[in-house]
Order: structure tokens, then C-alpha cells, then sequence
């Protein structure tokens, strides 16, 4: 009986182990599984940016810490990030607005489409180098993100800009991004698009007043006539009452009407560049009916002198006559005709005075 007893007890004890090593055997092949996705993912990376070795190199598990970035990814595994990929701090050089332009231009271009939908979030967080922003992303993740849903750019957007800038930043943001104007190489159309998707991406107001004044600042006088004229039009179309934009939105959709520009005179002060005086640049304007220096969308009427062609700041009549009004009255060349005469007759009769007389050299000749 004793003999028995201790057979049993010692199957026993084999079962529990043998239970021990399956649970082992499982949570390895759990493991296993992850670092296959990993590498997966790792793999796809470097199919899909084959021209680029360095960057290649750095997302292999190959120990190379001079070009590659150790972070922890969310299911506990470190992986290497390509050096040359955008990352974001606070006390960086680099905006969130434009180290979330630089993700999505050179990250998400490299990842395949399944691993971006899947991991885009864990891949954006990674990015981040400040602790406390990167927590707060990975809380605000697991918050809003429902497993098995698609990652999408909307969603990263959404959640990163909400949880690393307030509100107050965002707006200072769009100053920042909108005071510059109009890029030289941007048409109507582009600058437009670039304006909604600032506004989209930092969740700004559309009828936010402030910011609908900092878009009208970063444009000249007659551009905003032709924005006027475009969203009357407009509005005309639609059977409603012309008026001023009075929403970001209305703004954009009138700005965006406009065709061109060819010049670059309202863009970037610092990507303007000079224009070769003797290049032809004439365009016919169908309002004037004759080759000017504008086309027919920049066709303005100056407010001083009612002429077509130039602004009010551009006019020479209102230059000419402020200048008037600082000297005080006429300069030489504002004299009449006979005043012209006048002095010409008086600087006749000074020259006749200081020669000497015909007698008084004839005396002192003899």
C-alpha cells in the first residue's frame, strides 16, 4: 500500500510539471509569435526603402547604434528607429506641426500599408523623445484606440496634436505658420489647401476671427480685392447676399478660385527672388482690353487716382503730391512757364550788370 501510494504521488508531481512546461512552451510560443511580427514589420521596412542603406541597416536587429535609435515598442520588444527619420521634443528644433509633416512624408511612405494601419500609433510614439509627452500619447492611445480598427492618418493627427499642444499653442502655431504668406513656388489654389489643412491638423475654429485676420494679414491689398470680388461672385451663383468672408472657410474657398499668380510679389519675402528687368512680362487683362503688366484675376483700380493697374501704395500721382505736401509747396520743376522766363530774363540782367561797359573798356584801353 505504502508502495502504491508513492507511485501515485510521485505521477502526480510529473503531471504538475509536465502542466509547467506546457504553460512554458505556450507563453514561448506567445513570444515567438511577437518577435516574427517584429521582424516582419522590419523586413517590410526594408523592401520597401531598398535605395536606402543606411536606413535599411538601422531597422535590422544588427547591433549598429551610430546610425539607429533604441526605443521599446508597445508589446515590450526594443527595435531600432532609422536615424534619419524626424523625431520630436519639446526642446528640440523642430515644431510638432512640422515634425508631424515629416512623419507623414517620411515614415509612413516606408511603411507598408497593413503595418500602418495595424501600428502606425506605436510607431508615431516611438518618435517622441520626451518621457512625459510619450506617456501621455501612449495613455491617450489606448484611450481612444478600439483594437482591430485601422489606423488612420486622421486619428494619429487628431490625438497628437490634442495631447502634446493646447489650445493656446496651437493658436500661437498658426500665427507662426501663416505670418510667412504665400510660398514663391505656391499658386492661389496650393496656398488655400495649405491653410485648411494648418487649420485642420490644429483644430482651429473656423470662424475664429483672430485667425481669419492673420490669413488676411499675410496677403497684399490687392490680393484680398480679388479674394473680395471671387467670393461676391460666388455668392452671386448661389442666389445669397455679396459681402465679405466671414469664415476661415469661405476665405479659403474664394482664395482658392483665383488663377495663378505669375509673379511672386505677394509671396515669402524670404524665397522672392529678382526679376530680370528686360524680360517681357506683359499679360493681356480682358477689364483694361490690352497687354498690361497684370492679368485679368490681378486687375485692381487704385482708390487715390481711379486709374486700373495699381494699388493705392504703388500710385506715383499719390507720392507726387505727398511730397508736395512735405516740402511746403512747389519745387523748381513745379514752376510755370513764365516764372521759368521770368528767371531766365533776371539772370540776362545780373550777367549785363557785373560786364563792364563798352566805354569804360575803350577807357581804359586809351
Amino acid at each position: 500500500m505504502r508502495l502504491g501510494s508513492a507511485n501515485l504521488g510521485q505521477k502526480e508531481a510529473l503531471k504538475l510539471e509536465l502542466s509547467a512546461i506546457m504553460d512554458q512552451r505556450d507563453k514561448l510560443s506567445v513570444r515567438a509569435k511577437e518577435l516574427k511580427s517584429v521582424i516582419a514589420d522590419l523586413v517590410n521596412i526594408m523592401d520597401n526603402n531598398p535605395h536606402n542603406s543606411e536606413a535599411t541597416a538601422a531597422a535590422s536587429h544588427v547591433d549598429s547604434p551610430a546610425n539607429a535609435i533604441h526605443s521599446r515598442s508597445s508589446n515590450g520588444i526594443r527595435i531600432k528607429i532609422p536615424a534619419e527619420w524626424p523625431t520630436y521634443s519639446r526642446r528640440g528644433t523642430m515644431t510638432a506641426y512640422h515634425f508631424f509633416d515629416a512623419f507623414i512624408r517620411t515614415v509612413v511612405p516606408v511603411l507598408e500599408k497593413n503595418t500602418f494601419e495595424r501600428e502606425g500609433h506605436t510607431y508615431l510614439t516611438l518618435l517622441v523623445k520626451d518621457d512625459s509627452v510619450q506617456d501621455l500619447l501612449l495613455a491617450a492611445f489606448k484611450k481612444l484606440y478600439v483594437p482591430g480598427t485601422i489606423i488612420t492618418e486622421d486619428f494619429l493627427e487628431r490625438v497628437f496634436f490634442d495631447t502634446c499642444l493646447t489650445k493656446d499653442e496651437r493658436a500661437k502655431a498658426v500665427d507662426e505658420l501663416l505670418k510667412i504668406g504665400r510660398k514663391k513656388t505656391e499658386t492661389y489654389q496650393l496656398f488655400s489647401a495649405r491653410i485648411l489643412q494648418i487649420m485642420r491638423r490644429l483644430h482651429i475654429d473656423g470662424n475664429d476671427n483672430m485667425t481669419l485676420n492673420v490669413v488676411k494679414n499675410c496677403l497684399p491689398a490687392e490680393t484680398l480685392n480679388m479674394v473680395r470680388r471671387a467670393h461676391n461672385e460666388m455668392m452671386l451663383s448661389q442666389n445669397k447676399p455679396i459681402g465679405k468672408p466671414n469664415t476661415i472657410e469661405e476665405f479659403c474657398a474664394a482664395l482658392g478660385e483665383l488663377e495663378g499668380p505669375d509673379t511672386a510679389r505677394d509671396s515669402d519675402p524670404a524665397e522672392r527672388g529678382g526679376m530680370s528687368a528686360s524680360k517681357n512680362t506683359n499679360q493681356f487683362c480682358e477689364t483694361c482690353n490690352k497687354e498690361t503688366n497684370h492679368s485679368t484675376n490681378e486687375h485692381v483700380n487704385c482708390e487715390y487716382c481711379r486709374k486700373a493697374g495699381h494699388t493705392d501704395k504703388e500710385c506715383h500721382t499719390r507720392k507726387r503730391d505727398e511730397e508736395r505736401r512735405r516740402t511746403g509747396g512747389r519745387n523748381n520743376s513745379d514752376r510755370r512757364p513764365h516764372d521759368r522766363n521770368h528767371s531766365s530774363r533776371d539772370r540776362n540782367h545780373n550777367s549785363r550788370d557785373r560786364s563792364p561797359r563798352r566805354d569804360d573798356r575803350n577807357k581804359d584801353h586809351d
